[in-house]
């Protein structure tokens, strides 16, 4: 049985990037919403499940020149597709969609980890399924001082 992997990247502008955003709308060259956009952090997540995996090739083999599954499952690879994903995101909406517009922004009309790279950072965020911690929190229970909230005190309890 393989357990599908799950993660979430967290996307937030350099401040280099929100300065240009800036200077761009202060001289009319972009509206304050399509800068909006580029400046929100972002958090992405990726399935491993919903990746596509290279096509076989002739009788059911897979070409030894194309990544296997574990490989295209690598930290340093998913990031990278993360943040292609990303631009891509970025690029199908008006202004960006644009060639011109986008190189006027970006530097490059191209889709690149060195293009998200010089606008963005990306961190990839640890998850911790918070109905597993129900058992530590009610080992401690006797800990915790929830007295002035009948709620969370009713939760303890159930928990």
């Amino acid at each position: 049985m393989r357990l599908f992997q799950e993660a979430y990247f967290l996307i937030e502008p350099k401040d280099d990037l929100r300065r240009r955003l800036a200077g761009l709308v202060e001289y009319g060259m972009l509206n304050r919403d399509d800068a909006d956009v580029l400046k929100e952090t972002v958090l992405l997540s990726y399935h491993d499940q919903d990746d596509v995996l290279p096509q076989q090739g002739e009788g059911g083999e897979q070409s030894s020149a194309l990544p296997q599954k574990e490989a295209l499952n690598d930290p340093t690879l998913i990031e990278s597709k993360v943040k292609l994903l990303y631009l891509a995101k970025i690029r199908q909406f008006k202004p960006w969609c644009n060639d011109a517009e986008a190189v006027a922004l970006l530097g490059s009309a191209l889709l690149s980890t060195a293009v998200f790279d010089s606008c963005w950072t990306v961190r990839r965020l640890s998850v911790d399924h918070v109905e597993r911690l129900n058992p530590v929190l009610k080992g401690m229970s006797d800990q915790v001082d929830c007295a002035d909230d009948d709620r969370l005190h009713q939760w303890l309890t159930a928990i």
